[in-house]
């Protein structure tokens, strides 16, 4: 019996996905760049050559970022495959941790020297760190990919209700309000004050080191599964990318496509207990298809296209949620409580859509969240202006639980659709597309922000979430029951 080896499962696997959870918890943090904003901006307008730059012009730092990350992400997976979760994972989060305490030199320079450190390196380190614990975590629990996905990457979502506080009070601790404005643009506002601008270096400082303690608790607690059972035979090649049991009808997978618990040779189908059952993933296609071959997949195209789209509306909210706030809320403190409380929403969202997906399918929960995001996006600058800062807060709350659900959804689709074996690698190449999302973002916000205003903006980016709706009708991907993965 296989029983006990079950049993232990179930403890390891919430071990691994607490130390995923600590690790995006720190990588998240690049979600507080909307709060970290003002005070960088402000910084450099008052204390660098930089004096003439504006908060469109400091959104490239956040989109060098997300470019960065977008371009390293499938490095970590091919390395996550070839040397293990640990040394990927401490590789890139102690990079990452360094562009932040490099940030504390850099931006008593200038600009570019804030790009290189906390856009360039941080972005580095971010990316590679991103996919083994992802990887790992699916590896322990394959029949709950979506859970797993959600409850680490909302470590992401819910990074800054930790770190916006901390950055706020620490900066900011007697909650002044920005005195300083540009003569064009008379609702954009900037800090000059002394007792602010002084605090603002060493807070990345602190950061730095602090994110490095706790990425090292995170990886400690990463270990793949052991495979320590005798395996099955070995499939012809006809079959290798079709396993399926004594029965023609579920792929044969206990523990998923990993093998972490391979089948015995006379086990059958009759003779797996409970437990070992709630280890499959019913929702696998049966496919193990390799990166050199998930090119030629037109469902790779379009869950690459997917992300890319929906993660450009979602930098924009992260990057300038609290810019925008600002044209109408004269309160830094409320201005940071809005991006705590809706980090919470995005981390929970996370879990919700993951769990959306273990349960209905990608494609429905998809069209479910680009749905409620045109409506949110839609609504929220008559919203916002007509109910006052409660109300601003609650469309970014709704806003935010709705948009995360990207980043549980799309890397569960990747592992059901082209099969777990090669994960790491196949959900790296659809985050590809964030190399282009942070160019494409920077010309946006640079040329259109002043030109169509902020309703423009958030009509522009609805739109986006309706290209992403359209092109999610086109995903027609089965399981080996004919059903929506």
């Amino acid at each position: 019996m296989m029983t006990s080896r079950f049993a232990s499962v179930r403890w390891k696997a919430w071990l691994v996905i607490l130390g995923g959870v600590l690790i995006h918890i720190t990588l998240g943090s690049r979600y507080t760049f909307g709060n970290l904003t003002s005070y960088i901006t402000s910084y450099l307008r008052e204390r660098t050559p930089s004096e003439g730059i504006r908060y469109k012009d400091t959104t490239s730092i956040f989109l060098l970022l997300i470019t960065c990350y977008g371009a390293t992400v499938p490095l970590g997976g091919v390395l996550d495959e070839r040397v293990g979760p640990r040394l990927v994972s401490i590789t890139g989060c102690w990079l990452a941790s360094l562009g932040v305490f490099l940030t504390y030199f850099s931006i008593q320079d200038s600009f570019y020297s804030v790009l290189l450190t906390y856009g360039l390196i941080f972005g580095i380190g971010s990316g590679i760190a991103y996919i083994p614990a992802l990887v790992c975590a699916m590896k322990w629990m394959p029949e709950k990919k979506g859970l797993v996905n959600g409850l680490i990457t909302g470590g992401h979502g819910i990074a800054a209700v930790i770190w916006n506080p901390i950055e706020t009070e620490y900066i900011n601790p007697d909650n002044l309000s920005p005195n300083s404005s540009l003569k064009e643009e008379p609702t954009e506002k900037y800090f000059a004050e002394a007792a602010v601008l002084d605090r603002v270096p060493s807070c990345f400082l602190i950061l730095g080191i602090t994110f490095a303690c706790i990425q090292f608790f995170g990886v400690l607690l990463l270990f793949d599964p052991p495979i320590d059972e005798p395996k099955s035979k070995e499939p012809s090649q006809e079959d290798e990318k079709h396993l399926t049991d004594a029965d023609g009808g579920e792929p044969l997978q206990i523990g998923g496509e990993y093998n972490t618990f391979a089948v015995q040779e006379g086990d059958s189908d009759k003779e797996m207990d409970t437990e070992e059952r709630d280890l499959v993933d019913e929702k696998w296609t049966g496919l193990d298809i390799p990166p050199f071959e998930v090119y030629t997949e037109t469902s790779f195209w379009i869950l690459w296209s997917t992300h890319l789209i929906t993660v450009l509306g979602i930098v924009f909210i992260m990057a300038l949620y609290k810019a925008y706030g600002q044209t109408m809320i004269n309160d830094d403190y409320f201005l940071s409580l809005t991006g705590s409380i809706s980090a919470v929403f995005n981390g929970g969202g996370r879990i919700f859509w993951g769990c959306m997906a273990d349960k209905f399918s990608y494609k429905g929960s998809t069209l479910a969240m680009c749905g409620s995001m045109i409506v949110f996006l839609l609504t929220l600058d008559v919203v916002s202006r007509s109910g006052g800062q409660y109300a601003y807060l609650i469309w970014i709350c709704l806003i935010n639980i709705s948009m995360s659900g990207t980043f549980s959804l799309i890397p569960t689709a990747t592992a059901r659709a082209f099969g777990a074996k090669h994960v790491g690698a196949n959900y790296g190449l659809v985050y590809s597309s964030q190399i282009i999302t942070g160019p494409l973002g920077a010309l946006l916000a640079t040329t259109l922000t002043d030109r169509i205003g902020w309703f423009g903006m958030f009509i522009l980016l609805a739109t986006f979430y309706l290209g992403a709706f359209i092109i999610t009708l086109l995903f027609n991907v089965k399981t080996r029951k004919g059903e929506n993965i």
